[in-house]
């Protein structure tokens, strides 16, 4: 499936956060199991821990932005990347003409792909 529809269909980010997923949690997880052995619960669960992996507490956020204080070049991409929940690609990639400030909107248009 990965060639199939990952390869053809997603952007090169995508592709390389698909392939960690898949070789840090869903093989050591699942991948012990032959196909049949696979129960709807096991893949509630897996999905529920996969979900978890993504939020960060609030006391997380400040610790990290002890580390960037205001001022800071990360500072103000830490601020709209939490606030918006953009990707970093996203964040990273944004300029001036992407935020319309009257209408308090931000565009994403642009994406920075790491290789």
């Amino acid at each position: 499936m990965f060639k199939e529809y990952v390869l053809i269909n997603c952007k090169p980010n995508t592709q390389v956060g698909y392939k960690r997923l898949i070789k840090n949690h869903i093989k050591p997880k699942i991948g012990i199991y032959k196909l049949n052995k696979i129960t709807p619960a096991k893949l509630q669960e897996l999905i529920n821990n996969l979900e978890d992996l993504k939020i960060i507490t609030l006391e997380q956020y400040n610790t990290i932005l002890k580390k960037f204080p205001y001022g800071s070049n990360m500072y103000l991409p830490l601020q709209i990347g939490f606030s918006t929940r953009m990707r970093v690609g996203a964040v990273m990639s944004l300029t001036w003409d992407c935020i319309d400030l009257e209408s308090k909107t931000i565009k994403i248009e642009k994406n920075i792909i790491s290789k």
